[in-house]
């Protein structure tokens, strides 16, 4: 069976493109670097996800675009930090930030506010912690803080901030431990925590608090024990996903709560690279994806970045590399978070570009980042004189593209059809650069776009 891609020139994708959801690295000229135990969170009062990370170059503040990543040039931030509970909190439109570790436990309170952090004057505060779980509470108004790794102990307290004050609750529940994961689940107006790590191992408990106590919960199917994951509220399977975290091995494979019991993503994962502790996570419900950075894993902290996209979602994602030209290399990605809904118009950029007169670049759409005729992709193009170079798609058509400033913007029209959803296709960019080898072009990396 094939999926036939009349829109261009009535060419076939292969079966294994339709319909696929999984995990897609999102391969990026700009990332934040390795870290640990960095914190996100999606803002979703300027949409985009913002990253506090604080480990081997100094605190940092990053955003997140849906396409790319921007450094924050800050006058304040809070010291670096690893292990941070983080949450946001949709009441104030504020992101808010709890403790952490540098070399010490800490026990301060931040805010981000879209332009700034500060640090409001709490009164009474929790003690001194690191690998806490945080959610928040829209239901209720605040902020919910259980457990983590103290000074001295681990804990088992309850805390609610209210953007004014921190109070302790004096709830009974949890056992002691460090790491779990915590997220609210609107539809059941509870908040959700599972595993974490306590003095006997790693822990596969499941707990709900309604604002006033906790509950166990006993399903029949849960994940196995584990620490470092994180639990973020999936809005398009209406449940809790759960993802990551380390007992005796490190964990990929995703899971959803539905209020009742918990069952496994069936979702297509990389042979490696994507097993991973104490990463940051968040849900973005504007692209409807789970983004993930970081963390620890294969022996040493994480810089990369990964989204799992399901099957009902227009997504893409870049794969393989550009080759060097006297600007640097030509980078082919999204367009301000630009997806490829069925009716809209894809738009993706194309940067640097050469400015001199006569240098167009040029775009080819392609049905396949496997195979062209007989020969397997990519194919390496220094026998053409294209040292460094490979061509990542079959060329099916080359689009010309004008540039403006050193940058190209591609635009796609997707018909509104049934016929086109589920369907993926493969762009890639020559850019001509006199000089850069003795053919005068080069080509980007290439860009995969599944059209929903």
């Amino acid at each position: 069976m094939h999926c036939r891609f009349g829109w261009l020139a009535g060419f076939v994708l292969g079966p294994w493109l339709c319909a696929q959801q999984g995990w897609f690295e999102r391969v990026l000229p700009v990332s934040p670097g390795a870290d640990r135990g960095p914190a996100m969170v999606f803002d979703s009062a300027r949409g985009e996800v913002v990253l506090f990370r604080g480990e081997g170059t100094g605190a940092q503040t990053w955003n997140w675009d849906g396409s790319a990543w921007t450094l924050r040039s800050l006058n304040t931030s809070p010291p670096p930090r690893v292990h941070a509970g983080m949450v946001f909190d949709s009441n104030r439109n504020v992101a808010v930030m709890f403790g952490g570790n540098n070399p010490v436990e800490l026990n301060d309170t931040w805010e981000w506010n879209g332009t700034g952090w500060s640090q409001p004057s709490t009164g009474q505060r929790p003690a001194a912690r690191f690998l806490p779980g945080m959610a928040f509470d829209p239901a209720r108004g605040v902020t919910l803080l259980f457990g983590g790794l103290g000074r001295s102990a681990t804990l088992s307290d309850t805390w609610e901030w209210n953007g004014q004050f921190w109070n302790p609750t004096g709830a009974i529940g949890p056992s002691p431990r460090l790491g779990p994961g915590m997220v609210f689940d609107p539809l059941r107006q509870r908040t959700v925590l599972f595993g974490g790590y306590d003095t006997q191992g790693a822990l596969d408990d499941t707990w709900s608090w309604d604002g006033n106590s906790w509950s166990v919960r006993t399903p029949a199917v849960r994940p196995t024990a584990r620490h470092g994951h994180r639990l973020v509220w999936d809005a398009d399977r209406n449940a809790v996903l759960l993802f990551g975290g380390s007992d005796f091995s490190i964990n990929s494979v995703a899971w959803v709560w539905n209020g009742t019991t918990w069952s496994q993503l069936s979702s297509r994962l990389p042979a490696f690279g994507l097993a991973r502790q104490s990463p940051a996570a968040a849900w973005d419900p504007l692209r409807r994806r789970l983004l993930v950075f970081g963390g620890f894993g294969g022996g040493q902290p994480l810089g990369d970045t990964w989204e799992l996209v399901a099957d009902n979602v227009a997504n893409y994602e870049n794969y393989g590399p550009a080759c060097a030209s006297p600007a640097g290399s030509p980078y082919l990605g999204s367009h301000q978070g630009s997806l490829p809904w069925s009716g809209s118009t894809f738009q993706a950029v194309l940067e640097p570009v050469s400015t001199l007169p006569g240098a167009a670049p040029f775009g080819i759409v392609g049905d396949s980042s496997r195979q062209w005729g007989a020969n397997w992709l990519p194919l390496a193009l220094a026998p053409w004189g294209m040292n460094g170079c490979f061509l990542l798609t079959n060329p099916v058509a080359i689009v010309p593209l004008g540039q403006s400033g050193g940058r190209a913007i591609w635009s796609l029209p997707i018909p509104s059809s049934a016929f086109l959803i589920g369907m993926s296709f493969y762009l890639q960019a020559g850019v001509p650069f006199p000089g850069a080898n003795p053919t005068g072009i080069v080509t980007s990396n290439g860009c995969r776009i599944r059209v929903q």
